[in-house]
């Protein structure tokens, strides 16, 4: 059994809405590059993919506090394999997981990565199949608490908001059958990335993840699309969970979940849309409480540092 370590996450943005959950439950949350001028940014990127020796230029402090760490997560991104590999090179000794909450297609290629010191885990089954990685569930946060806008009622059938992520096309027809049927939905749909904002006239500006949360409180149902072939979870259907609110979802292992109930969590197909409306009559199953430890952040936490069953 491998025993509890002194850990640190590696961010983006040490001031977004999950670095900051992270931090509330004891974690050490670190910058992983150093606040610098956006005309630099581009040579920052340059130079990382460059391979040239030096890069650690850009990283943030935490690189000074290496020594007193015994294990560091990174949120498996191009960007962030730089500092795995820092790691590796220069504290030998301390633990790299570096984690895979996106689908591997989506991400970094874990083949590329040849250091067996540097952990792999991801969040998708299927992946970790492929690739040889080690599973661990999706996770999200007990108890957090939503700041209400001033509107208590669920005025809000189907909720989605997420990135295109190539499904821009398959989500306007859902939404187009949804209004067919009467219900409201609201879509906030986003490009991939900044720069595509006005590239195509139904995306909308980012917002964010505390405004993403009012949505929420006021919806009845949140709708997950997921690429083809995915197998693991997306935050979506654990909002679902945590927020007790009923679930649509084309994931077909969606029903292998322990929290699976018909009366929560619709799958949607090409033939059965027409159903919805039935289940959203439907009263909610309440979820036992100790499915939403399993998911939470801790208890995911914990689990890279013991060999626990999942």
């Amino acid at each position: 059994m491998k025993t509890k370590a002194n850990s640190f996450i590696l961010v983006d943005d040490e001031n977004t809405f999950f670095a900051k959950e992270y931090a509330k439950r004891g974690v050490q949350v670190k910058r992983i590059y150093k606040k610098i001028p956006t005309v630099l940014k581009f040579l920052r990127r340059v130079h990382m993919y460059s391979k040239l020796p030096g890069y650690s230029i850009w990283f943030g402090e935490w690189k000074k506090e290496l020594p007193s760490y015994d294990s560091a997560i990174i949120f498996a991104s191009v960007i962030k394999l730089p500092a795995a590999r820092f790691i590796r090179k220069h504290y030998p000794g301390i633990r790299v997981i570096f984690w895979y909450w996106n689908p591997a297609k989506a991400c970094v290629n874990p083949d590329l990565i040849t250091d067996e010191k540097i952990e792999k885990w991801s969040f998708d089954p299927k992946d970790c199949i492929k690739y040889n990685m080690r599973y661990n569930t999706q996770f999200y946060f007990n108890n957090i608490s939503v700041q209400e806008d001033g509107c208590k009622t669920e005025d809000i059938d189907i909720l989605f908001i997420g990135a295109d992520k190539n499904r821009l096309k398959k989500l306007l027809e859902i939404k187009v059958n949804m209004e067919t049927l009467g219900l409201k939905t609201y879509f906030h749909i986003t490009a991939d990335n900044r720069w595509g904002t006005h590239t195509n006239k139904q995306y909308r500006e980012r917002i964010s993840y505390e405004t993403i949360l009012q949505y929420i409180s006021r919806s009845k149902a949140i709708l997950d699309i997921t690429a083809e072939g995915q197998e693991g979870l997306t935050l979506r259907p654990l909002e679902a969970l945590f927020y007790k609110k009923k679930l649509i979802t084309n994931n077909r292992s969606i029903i292998d979940c322990d929290f699976y109930h018909p009366n929560n969590i619709f799958l949607l197909n090409a033939d059965n849309a027409a159903q919805i409306c039935d289940f959203l009559k439907l009263p909610m199953h309440e979820a036992d409480d100790g499915l939403l430890e399993k998911y939470d952040f801790k208890a995911w936490k914990d689990r890279f540092f013991k060999e626990i069953d999942i």
